[in-house]
């Protein structure tokens, strides 16, 4: 029996939100709004993997530095002529105590050393007519819909949508990253992977409110 390791390395791209004049003097209103958003958005295929071993598909991602980050969303379908047999994962985020502006340097962490958080696949996997028949099935941070043992992440609960996460200048390594496991598969499988996370810069994240308020971004 062999481990098959695939690793997807992905750097997010960087979408501003237009700033207003006059920050200092609305420091503790502007301080609520993101400074903008680091999307990732990718398309990739998962290895097949062969008969007696076992899949380990790693994805990881790199946030622009110099800014606290708050995950918003995270979602990944796989669609394919057959079902999928990469099962539930981790989503794990490189959080450094007590990191941000009080920290001078940061420490790639190993694997192991990240928080992590389950990242689960939908226990139904649904087939939808085109001609061919295809198989579609999603992975989020949200609960499974009925498997009443599984985590579930409802607003204010334990969830990584609530941790704010500094990026220093010069962390080395991912960010965030995202594992997934898998049985025997003779077939490679397509998926649609996208990220997204509020960014505030350092001052704006010390501003009044907005730990408190961090999902204001209209004015």
């Amino acid at each position: 029996m062999a481990t098959v390791v695939q690793n997807l390395d992905y750097e997010a791209t960087v979408f501003p939100y237009r700033q207003d004049i006059g920050f200092e003097r609305n420091a503790g209103y502007q301080g609520a709004v993101p400074f903008g958003q680091a999307i990732v958005n990718e398309d990739f295929t998962l290895d097949s993997v062969g008969a007696g071993d076992v899949g380990s598909a790693n994805i990881g991602i790199k946030l622009p530095s110099n800014y606290c980050a708050m995950l918003r969303s995270v979602h990944m379908n796989a669609h394919s002529g057959n079902q999928s047999v990469y099962s539930d994962g981790v989503l794990g985020l490189a959080y450094q105590d007590p990191g941000g502006p009080y920290k001078n340097t940061m420490a790639a962490l190993p694997e192991e050393e990240y928080l992590f958080w389950p990242f689960v696949a939908s226990e139904l996997q649904y087939v939808y007519g085109d001609g061919f028949g295809r198989y579609l099935n999603s992975w989020s941070i949200a609960s499974k819909t009925t498997n009443t043992t599984a985590q579930t992440n409802p607003p204010g609960a334990d969830s990584p949508l609530n941790v704010p996460l500094w990026v220093s200048p010069n962390y080395p390594g991912h960010t965030a990253l995202i594992i997934l496991n898998a049985t025997t598969t003779g077939f490679t499988t397509p998926c649609r992977f996208n990220m997204t996370f509020d960014l505030y810069t350092f001052e704006a994240a010390f501003a009044a409110g907005v730990m408190s308020n961090p999902r204001t971004t209209s004015t």
